[in-house]
């Protein structure tokens, strides 16, 4: 199959027939094959957090949402549309900023109906001088397998040596902190 890409989401095999009795382009859209619904939400301005608290990142912007699944205003998560169950791929991203520099670790977390099914982890040893910090950036991926109505969220857990708050960086252009996910192909 030589599969040739038409555009950000449909590909063209100009090998297989058409009604037509020739050849030509088919999409994968035209064919029902989609990876939709797919998102990608961010945040737009500053998130605080305080320390040792864990707190739903409220990605309160969207670049697109093809089925009005994400929910940017309110519960700021992804719910699995109706006739939309399988197998779903997400990605969040947040870039974390302590003014005073006294970040110590960081937990980004992905839930799955109130509950974590996924944690990352970064933290700092401590000695005499402290190793502390003013910026991190973490990534947290996962694929899972959905139901219609199953809902995915973003927490973070942080703490900082203070016991002071940091804030995750949000920008609307430079897209610091975003959270995307779709509906994966062939899966």
């Amino acid at each position: 199959m030589a599969l040739s890409k038409i555009d950000g989401t449909n590909f063209i095999d100009p090998t297989i027939p058409v009604a037509s009795g020739g050849t030509g382009a088919i999409t994968l859209a035209a064919a029902g094959i989609t990876n939709t619904p797919n998102f990608f939400a961010f945040l737009n301005a500053d998130q605080t957090i305080s320390s040792n608290t864990t707190t739903k990142v409220a990605y309160n912007d969207e670049s697109w949402d093809t089925a009005s699944a994400f929910d940017s205003s309110t519960n700021y998560r992804f719910t699995v549309p109706a006739g939309e169950a399988g197998k779903y791929n997400f990605t969040a991203q947040l870039l974390l900023y302590d003014a005073n520099g006294q970040l110590g670790g960081i937990r980004p977390m992905i839930y799955k109906n109130g509950s974590m099914v996924s944690e990352g982890l970064w933290d700092v040893e401590f000695n005499a001088s402290g190793y502390y910090w003013y910026n991190y950036s973490s990534n947290i991926n996962i694929t899972l397998n959905l139901s219609a109505a199953d809902y995915i969220e973003v927490f973070l857990k942080g703490y900082t040596k203070d016991s002071g708050t940091f804030v995750i960086d949000g920008h609307a252009s430079d897209l610091y902190a975003y959270f995307q996910g779709h509906k994966m192909i062939g899966a």
